[in-house]
């Protein structure tokens, strides 16, 4: 494989090989699952922000919109992220074959993108996703470093602005481009003002079309809401313990999954620090200039990363593409050299590169057979069960929890605009809280009028109380925390004698129960829209 052309059938074999366990256990993580739940609710009418909410940008709807064109069916997704993950890599090593001026290290840099991404199961999260128009962005700025290319600049920053549309944090990698093009072009003497303004307002395009799509729809003001200033309050708070969950992540995501990776990649970052002082001559070649580029967006991936200090293993992956770009180079020397080494350095380096694929695919694998995702938890799979059985295919339900993997194991559709409802009291992830945190205290006045909304302007026809379950530790988020809507299901709904699950579930009134007052709305019911299913 001596050129990324005749690379790219072995790069899509690895991809299908390592992400088989998603095409053998389907959902394989929560956001999946509402990715999923919520791209089905809007294949059926519902508009995102206003009819079904989350804080992920629109475009992360829009890709999983083929989990809903298909039925009942999570392969088209695991189909998609096999593709979005081949390209990454392939682009990367196109990026990476300029970097280091070698056909051979953009090959090194395709395979180093799939190990780099071992440090997640073979889910479908918003960073791979978001990686792939990054990847595309960061390859035409490789190129527009050896040639006066304008219109590639223009280009990179609209796919990074389309990144950005699918995973907020994409806003970091132009502000990289854009912080390496102004300190090269300062220092250096190179023209640098064209450059950067093509970057921004090639990234502000889509932005700018999609809220124009909201304001034509009369939503500007909800996607506002959702997809900007909730993502900075929910970066701004975290519970539990951080500094565990980074010594974890750390020990998972670097030194477990991706030892290679990271190793030739500080290697990699280690040489543009060498070479900086090259890098700001107005002689400096373009490879020069690319790898000081790549290690400062190593260095700035660090920071969303690491905000809200909750260090999920599908939040390395955005770390991807640097590693792929830095660690190009330095692996492609110290494989030239490998004949020169001793048996025992051989041995070890074909174990850090082979044990980590066989972990992660075992690992995923394993997981999936002794049912550990959320598909397969036993309570949600006995809930799903028993509404399949008891319940009519067009009837809704308002799921009381932090699993949306119930709605797909009923084939129900939501009831409210809320897939998961820790919205309601701070967004927190129940499994990085403990018992003594009040919760109260971050109780969210809007999330709980609209919830009063929907369940008396929509009526669902059943409300599940996950609370009994502990499905995702929800026994921290009663509804005994928020009286009135306590109070406002106690009135509209009633409890049936069946606890799937250990779940309480509760069948819409006909009738308000005496003594009780019916959930008023706190404005007019909206005209209703038909959905698909009606």
């Amino acid at each position: 494989m001596r050129s990324l052309r005749s690379a790219a059938p072995w790069v899509v074999l690895a991809t299908v090989l390592i992400r088989l366990p998603g095409f053998a256990f389907g959902i394989l993580g929560s956001d999946d699952a509402d990715f999923t739940v919520i791209a089905r609710a809007m294949a059926q009418g519902a508009l995102p922000y206003r009819e079904v909410v989350d804080i992920k940008p629109p475009l992360t709807f829009v890709c999983y919109l083929p989990n809903a064109w298909f039925g009942v069916a999570y392969w088209p997704v695991q189909t998609e992220a096999v593709l979005f993950v081949a390209a990454t890599a392939l682009a990367l090593g196109a990026a990476a074959e300029r970097t280091w001026r070698s056909p051979r290290a953009g090959v090194l840099a395709a395979f180093l993108a799939l190990a780099a991404g071992l440090c997640e199961a073979p889910t479908v999260s918003t960073e791979l996703l978001m990686n792939l128009p990054t990847a595309l962005a960061l390859a035409l700025y490789a190129r527009g470093s050896d040639e006066r290319r304008p219109g590639d600049d223009l280009l990179a920053g609209f796919l990074l602005g389309l990144a950005a549309l699918i995973r907020h944090q994409a806003v970091f990698s132009l502000g990289a481009l854009g912080g390496a093009t102004l300190a090269l072009g300062i220092w250096g003497r190179r023209p640098w003002l064209l450059r950067c303004a093509l970057l921004a307002v090639g990234f502000t395009v889509p932005w700018v079309a999609m809220l124009g799509v909201f304001q034509s729809l009369g939503a500007s003001d909800d996607m506002i809401d959702w997809v900007i200033l909730r993502n900075l309050r929910y970066v701004s708070q975290n519970a539990g313990s951080t500094t565990l969950r980074l010594a974890q992540a750390l020990a998972v995501c670097v030194l477990a999954a991706a030892p290679v990776a990271w190793w030739s990649a500080l290697c990699g970052a280690r040489t543009a620090v060498r070479e900086v002082a090259a890098a700001f001559r107005p002689d400096a070649t373009g490879d020069v200039r690319l790898r000081f580029t790549w290690a400062l967006l190593l260095l700035v991936s660090c920071v969303p990363v690491s905000l809200g200090g909750r260090f999920y293993e599908h939040y390395f992956l955005q770390f991807v593409p640097p590693i792929a770009l830095l660690g190009a180079g330095p692996l492609d020397a110290a494989l030239s050299g490998i004949g020169a080494r001793s048996r025992v350095w051989r041995v070890a380096l074909a174990a850090a590169v082979f044990v980590p694929v066989l972990g992660s695919v075992g690992y995923a694998t394993v997981r999936g057979l002794v049912h550990r995702y959320p598909l397969q938890n036993e309570k949600v799979e006995d809930i799903g069960r028993w509404i399949r059985a008891n319940t009519a295919p067009s009837d809704r339900l308002f799921v009381w929890g932090h699993t949306s993997a119930v709605y797909l194991a009923a084939d129900r559709t939501p009831g409210t605009r809320y897939v998961t409802t820790s919205w309601h009291l701070g967004n927190f992830d129940p499994e990085h809280i403990d018992d003594r945190t009040d919760l109260r205290a971050f109780r969210s006045e809007r999330d709980v009028n609209q919830t009063l909304d929907d369940l008396s302007c929509r009526k669902p026809e059943w409300i599940i109380d996950t609370t009994p379950t502990d499905i995702h530790a929800w026994h921290r988020m009663p509804l005994s925390l928020l009286p009135e809507l306590e109070s406002a299901i106690e009135a509209g709904w009633e409890p049936v004698a069946a606890t799937p699950g250990g779940a309480r579930i509760l069948r819409r009134r006909s009738t308000p129960a005496a003594g009780s007052a019916t959930p008023i709305p706190a404005k007019a019911c909206p005209p209703a829209r038909r959905h698909a299913s009606e």
